[in-house]
């Protein structure tokens, strides 16, 4: 019997350890400060969080894009932008979209690009902001924190448990 007594335990322990491992732990926002200034406005929010991508003045066309976006997100629509190469439609729509989803105003966005490699590689890049800004992962922890727990398979996401007040 003592050896039945043993693996018992040992069974519970052992499922006490993978449940444990399935807990995700929320940080508490970094800086509330700048979250909550940066949400307020998107040229902001734009410029706090992707420095690489948008530094330097915003240009009435870069801003006009943003508005269009940003209003086709919130009240539907169809539009298309057009603009010369270079000009960061793309990178634009890839950090508006994300954006929307860490306010709120979408929760599932549609990636439609010109072939679907290239909206494979906008889909992996928003992927990649979620997973690897700091800046971003810092002050939404609610939202980055559970995708890093994932660890890169989502198969982990059914099975894997979270709170926090700022969800």
């Amino acid at each position: 019997m003592a050896g039945a007594d043993i693996r018992v335990a040992d069974a519970l322990r052992k499922r006490k350890l993978r449940a444990s491992l399935k807990d995700v732990k929320i940080r508490e926002p970094a800086d509330v400060d700048r979250r909550l200034t940066n949400s307020a406005d998107i040229y902001a929010f734009l410029s706090c969080y992707f420095p690489d991508v948008f530094w330097g003045h915003w240009t009435d066309q870069r801003r006009e894009m943003v508005a269009a976006i940003l209003n086709a997100a919130r009240y539907g629509g169809d539009q298309a932008i057009a603009a010369p190469r270079g000009e960061g439609k793309t990178s634009i729509v890839q950090c508006v979209t994300i954006y929307c989803v860490m306010h709120g105003i979408l929760s599932f966005p549609l990636i439609a690009a010109a072939t679907g490699p290239n909206a494979e590689q906008i889909l992996a890049n928003i992927k990649y902001q979620l997973e690897r800004n700091q800046a971003l992962a810092d002050d939404y922890p609610e939202i980055c924190d559970p995708i890093l727990a994932l660890d890169g398979t989502a198969q982990r996401g059914p099975s894997a448990n979270f709170r926090s007040r700022y969800s």
